[in-house]
């Protein structure tokens, strides 16, 4: 690939794995952190010379010309991961594959019977160029700030397969809990997923503690937090009004009085509260 300025083209009404092949090189590859965008209508599609074609043209980054299993960003990925001077940690490997593998899924049409298809991340993609009145490039900004958040996230459940073996198993008065220490994403996902209705977290870069607990369960926080409320009377924490989200401390509520409980304190409250039931 030549190391000056590129131009990056697709269609016109771009595909999901079409903008998420751009944005995988805008971000990760030096030779295309400015790379023009650009947008083609014409049938068959006029590629400027130099430029590289994603998704249309039968070229490197075209599933077109037959790469069957395959979309553009699998292929734009695939080229990324063998270049010299790229390195990918284990954790951004995880997250970036993540998205890979939903977005082939998409793209391959594996997702059209999903219930939940149509509050998926590719329907405001796609359908962003008709509120935009043809705009592709305002579909490729938007685009790539969703994927700036989607990759947050899968970072964070990276980062949370890390931690997940350190966590504790115990037994609430509303059956499966878990305990753990973590600022990783996630936890609520994969805890709820494993059958556990109670999660107790304490997040060691922000101090925050919180008591949280499936939606669906029958838990309620009402007897913990009026025992908090006699043990530390000045520490900033709030029950919330469905007596299933107990915290000290959260994104909403950045400026807190910390709690001084430990992890295994806050095991204790619930298990006391266990054994009055």
């Amino acid at each position: 690939m030549p190391q000056t300025k590129q131009i990056l083209i697709t269609h016109a009404h771009p595909h999901f794995d079409d903008v998420l092949a751009m944005w995988l090189l805008q971000k990760f590859h030096p030779d295309f952190t400015k790379a023009e965008i650009a947008f083609t209508d014409e049938k068959p599609p006029v590629i400027p010379e130099g430029a590289t074609a994603i998704g249309i043209g039968r070229g490197q980054f075209d599933e077109h010309k037959g790469d069957e299993g395959e979309c553009a960003a699998t292929l734009v990925w695939k080229w990324l991961k063998i270049q010299p001077e790229l390195t990918f940690s284990a954790r951004e490997t995880m997250a970036l594959e993540r998205i890979l593998d939903w977005a082939l899924q998409e793209d391959l049409g594996q997702l059209n019977n999903a219930t939940w298809r149509e509050m998926s991340v590719v329907v405001p993609v796609e359908n962003y160029w008709t509120v935009a009145k043809g705009d592709n490039q305002a579909v490729y900004q938007l685009a790539s700030q969703i994927l700036e958040a989607m990759l947050v996230y899968q970072l964070g459940l990276a980062h949370l397969e890390e931690e997940w073996a350190n966590r504790i198993e115990f037994t609430s008065p509303w059956g499966k809990a878990i305990a753990i220490e973590t600022s990783a994403g996630g936890v609520s996902q994969r805890a709820y997923q494993e059958g556990n209705a109670l999660i107790v977290q304490i997040d060691p870069t922000t101090g925050a503690r919180q008591f949280r607990a499936d939606a669906t369960s029958k838990v309620d926080l009402s007897e913990i937090y009026d025992v908090l409320g006699k043990r530390e009377p000045d520490a900033s924490w709030f029950l919330h009004h469905g007596k299933k989200l107990l915290l000290c401390g959260s994104r909403t509520a950045p400026k807190f009085v910390p709690s001084k409980l430990t992890l295994e304190q806050m095991i204790e409250l619930v298990t006391k509260t266990a054994d009055k039931k």
